[in-house]
């Protein structure tokens, strides 16, 4: 990337920092230094720049997920749109609306654009996300009503972890799929990207039960569910919440290493799970004791 476009993308991140409220706007000091001259470029390298916004409603988050790479702004960035509560379909349509408002802006910097696009679309997704919350409880009340998205409402309130171990996790469309998934279905937990690969999922069973079968069908080089936590007879879906030990899932970054930059950083992951109350499991899934 051209110093004087890097320092345009420089600058618009700093005006970003400035009215963004803490946890809103996420990216990698590194990654940016990466983009500049022609290193930057021959690499291949890319700068993931992740835009939250939370609203007004307890526990709904939008988030856009730009990735930038050597090209840009001359060409697009390449944008992933998560919300709670919202299908994979919804998300595709809000998609394709938010590429129609940024396309006679290709050829400039879009990321301030696409923050304040993502902040006017928030009173319609809280909205939805509303509506989709008192269905799933009302579905959970009435064992003769079916929840949405294929999953049953369980005749008795049950708690489930799973700790997902995979050879890799690469691809963005199964990351994508990964933490979509989880947004669709309401579940907390993790996911380590790289070289090896782990997804913690938790949540009401039935919902878990249906990721996990999800995440099945996708092609693995190998997946295998490690550990898994059940607790029954719980009395509703806020004790069913209060037994979950992470937030709603997203990706967990670490710093990366091994001669392609692929590899998972084990110490960082064995401190998130020791913050969490989970260090315990950490042999299980590595098989490396926790000193």
């Amino acid at each position: 990337m051209e110093h004087e476009v890097w320092s345009q993308v420089q600058e618009e991140l700093e005006a970003l920092s400035v009215i963004a409220a803490p946890g809103e706007l996420e990216y990698d000091q590194e990654a940016l230094q990466a983009l500049h001259g022609a290193a930057g470029a021959a690499s291949g390298a890319a700068l993931v720049v992740e835009l939250h916004v939370s609203g007004t409603v307890s526990g709904f988050r939008a988030s856009a997920i730009a990735s930038l790479t050597p090209t840009y702004p001359a060409h697009l960035p390449e944008i992933t749109l998560r919300c709670t509560g919202h299908s994979r379909a919804q998300l595709e349509a809000h998609g394709a609306t938010l590429r129609d408002f940024l396309q006679p802006l290709a050829g400039d910097v879009v990321l301030f654009s696409v923050y304040q696009w993502l902040q006017e679309q928030i009173p319609d997704w809280e909205s939805d996300f509303e509506a989709h919350r008192a269905g799933v409880a009302s579905n959970t009340s009435n064992p003769n009503v079916s929840a949405p998205d294929g999953v049953n409402a369980p005749a008795s309130h049950v708690f489930m972890r799973q700790y997902i171990y995979f050879h890799h996790i690469y691809n963005t469309s199964k990351r994508r799929d990964i933490v979509g998934w989880a947004d669709e279905l309401r579940l907390c937990g993790f996911s380590v990207i790289g070289k090896p690969g782990l997804v913690c999922v938790e949540g009401p069973e039935a919902a878990v039960t249906d990721y996990v079968s999800r995440l099945r069908r996708l092609p693995w080089q190998k997946m295998q569910v490690k550990v898994t936590d059940r607790v029954e007879g719980l009395g509703g879906p806020d004790e069913v919440a209060a037994c979950c030990a992470f937030p709603l899932l997203n990706e967990l970054h670490t710093d990366t290493h091994g001669n392609r930059g692929n590899h998972a950083n084990m110490g960082e992951v064995r401190a998130f799970l020791a913050q969490h109350g989970q260090e315990h499991v950490f042999t299980d899934l590595f098989g490396l004791a926790a000193p």
